[in-house]
């Protein structure tokens, strides 16, 4: 599964630790404040002291409408009583 995860204070740091704790992950994209990953291991906030905020990456859109897109298909597979948190 691929993640979006936003890196703390410590770049580095935050990078070893998303390593170290789960070694099958491998890295797809590493920007100033945040990386892209794939990990076989369903990655864990509650793990990663280092790492402020993780998000399961849905898709990428080159355009509003395909982004769009990406958020109803996503939003209409979850059950409707159960509250939910996205970022762009």
């Amino acid at each position: 599964m691929k993640y979006l995860a936003v890196l703390g204070q410590n770049r580095e740091l935050s990078l070893a630790e998303i390593t170290t704790v789960y070694p099958k992950t491998q890295i797809l994209s590493l920007e100033k404040e945040a990386v892209i990953l794939e990990s076989v291991d369903e990655l864990n906030l509650e793990e990663l002291g280092g790492t402020p905020k993780i998000g399961i990456h849905i898709g990428d859109a080159d355009s509003p409408d395909k982004a769009k897109d990406i958020i109803i298909e996503e939003l209409s597979k979850l059950d409707e009583n159960k509250k939910i948190f996205f970022g762009l």
